[in-house]
C-alpha cells in the first residue's frame, strides 16, 4: 500500500485547542479557558498573586498548579519575571489506574496548598515535557497522537505531585482505607470536576450515585482527603460563584440561577456563610460593581 493511501487511511487528530502554552502571565487570566487546568512555572523574578481569596508568593523556581474553577489574580509582579505556562483542558486529565498513588487525593491536596517550590531538575523536567508537547500537537497523523499527549501531560502531573508530596509529606499523613474507598473518592472529586456542584451540593445526591450511604462518603473523604464531602463540595461551588461574581456582565440574579439557587434570597445566605460577605457586597469589594 502506497504511503499516501496509509496516512489518508489514519484518522487525524488535532488537539491542540485542548492545550495552550504562553510565556506571557496575563494571558493566564482569560475565561476562555475556564475548563482548563493551569500550570505555571517562575523561572525567574517574583509575583505576589491570588487564587480565589488567599494570596501566595511565587518567585524563582516555583510551580504553580491552578485549578480549572478558581480565580487567578496577579497582585504585583517584578520587572524580571519570567515564567512558562500551559493550560491543559480536564480531559487530558483523567487518570483511570487505580494505583497512580491516589491522583485525586494528590489534586484536592493541591487545591489546598497549590504552590512548590522546585530544584534545577525539577524545572528542567517540567519546561522539558512542556516543548515535547508544543512538538508534539501538530503532528496529527501520529497512530497514537492522543495516548502519547495524554503520557506527557501524566508525566508532567506525576513529576508536580512527586515535588509536592516531598515538601509537604502528604504521602505519609493519609490513612488508605482500600482501594474501594478511594475509587469513590475519585468518582466523587470526578463528579465535582465535571460540574455537577453547580445544581447538586448535597452529600446524599453524591452518595446515592456511587452506591453508598452519605456518612460513609464523608468517612471515605475524611480518611482519604483530611476534609469531608461537604467541605468538598462547598469549595467547588465557591470557587466557581466568586469567579461568576467578578465577571461584570452577570447580575447576581444571573450568578444564582447559573448554580440553580431556588431563591435569590437562599443564594444570598449560602455566600455569606461561606465568605461572610452577601454577593453585592463581594462583588463591590472585587470590582467595585454594585447590583
Amino acid at each position: 500500500m502506497a504511503e499516501g493511501t496509509q496516512t489518508q487511511n489514519r484518522q487525524l487528530y488535532d488537539d491542540s485547542a485542548l492545550f495552550h502554552i504562553t510565556d506571557d502571565y496575563r494571558e493566564t487570566t482569560s475565561d476562555e479557558y475556564h475548563d482548563f487546568q493551569l500550570f505555571v512555572y517562575c523561572s525567574g523574578g517574583y509575583a505576589k498573586i491570588k487564587i480565589a481569596d488567599r494570596e501566595y508568593f511565587i518567585s524563582d523556581h516555583t510551580g504553580l498548579l491552578v485549578m480549572n474553577n478558581n480565580v487567578l489574580t496577579w497582585l504585583e509582579v517584578s520587572p524580571d519575571f519570567t515564567m512558562k505556562a500551559i493550560f491543559i483542558h480536564g480531559i487530558y486529565l483523567t487518570v483511570d489506574e487505580p494505583d497512580i498513588m491516589s491522583y485525586n487525593f494528590r489534586m484536592s491536596a493541591l487545591i489546598e496548598s497549590p504552590v512548590v517550590k522546585m530544584t534545577d531538575r525539577d524545572l528542567a523536567f517540567f519546561l522539558e515535557t512542556i516543548e515535547c508537547i508544543r512538538e508534539r500537537l501538530p503532528i496529527h497523523d501520529h497512530m497514537f497522537y492522543r495516548p502519547v499527549l495524554h503520557n506527557l501531560v501524566h508525566i508532567m502531573m506525576c513529576d508536580f505531585y512527586d515535588i509536592h508530596s516531598r515538601q509537604n509529606q502528604a504521602g505519609n499523613s493519609i490513612v488508605y482505607s482500600g482501594r474501594q474507598s478511594m475509587r469513590y473518592f475519585h468518582d466523587f472529586i470526578t463528579m465535582l470536576e465535571n460540574g455537577s456542584y453547580k445544581s447538586e451540593r448535597e452529600v446524599r445526591w453524591y452518595a446515592a450515585k456511587l452506591g453508598i450511604t452519605a456518612k460513609y462518603l464523608s468517612e471515605i473523604s475524611l480518611d482519604t482527603s483530611g476534609h469531608t464531602a461537604s467541605y468538598w463540595i462547598n469549595k467547588f461551588t465557591m470557587a466557581e460563584i466568586t469567579r461568576l461574581l467578578r465577571n461584570p456582565t452577570l447580575s447576581i440574579k444571573s450568578v444564582g440561577e447559573i448554580m440553580k439557587f431556588k431563591t435569590r434570597s437562599y443564594f444570598s445566605h449560602y455566600v455569606k456563610e461561606h465568605l461572610g460577605l452577601t454577593p453585592m457586597k463581594y462583588r463591590a469589594q472585587t470590582i467595585g460593581k454594585k447590583d
